[in-house]
């Protein structure tokens, strides 16, 4: 979330370090003392999102004909691959996957990370890892990626899911 509050050049509205003003792990804002390191829903992620000065929109995959309720707009293979192809090309959008690790054939389970880039020709999409730690930027087959999207959250009882991110202007 810091790298995509920091992209977004908001400002957290106090020096971080010296003179910077920069997001990171300790001075998002947060609706209720939940620990980050717990892992945050996509709903969740949504809100923290937001209440840090982003607007947001919420997607998960369709799985069923279910109609779901509250922010999480269904989303199709095709729409996904729309909405990479959007970011990719439009300065200021950002999309962040919340997906799940072992369908990737990663160790972990939920995770989120933005998508830095989009091949249409090739079908593939670079995923940020934030987890430097763990993994590197890597490229993945976007029919991948929309799978590790699909199983459901412990926490929520909901699949995973990706959002658009951008900056919240003031009209």
């Amino acid at each position: 979330m810091a790298m995509i509050l920091n992209s977004l050049n908001i400002d957290p509205g106090y020096n971080w370090k010296g003179i910077w003003r920069w997001f990171d792990d300790f001075n998002i804002k947060h609706i209720s003392p939940k620990n980050l390191e717990d892992g945050l829903t996509l709903e969740e992620f949504h809100s923290l999102i937001q209440l840090n000065q982003a607007k947001s929109i919420t997607f998960s995959p369709l799985m069923n004909k279910d109609i779901q309720i509250g922010s999480l707009r269904k989303s199709s293979l095709l729409l996904f691959r729309n909405s990479l192809l959007a970011c990719n090309r439009r300065p200021g959008l950002f999309l962040t996957v919340n997906f799940h690790r072992k369908t990737l054939g990663q160790t972990g389970i939920g995770h989120f990370s933005p998508i830095a880039a989009y091949n249409n020709s090739e079908d593939m999409a670079l995923i940020l890892d934030v987890a430097k730690f763990k993994y590197d930027s890597y490229w993945c087959s976007v029919s991948d990626i929309y799978e590790a999207l699909m199983p459901l959250d412990k926490t929520s009882n909901q699949s995973r899911g990706y959002l658009i991110n951008k900056k919240n202007y003031i009209d």
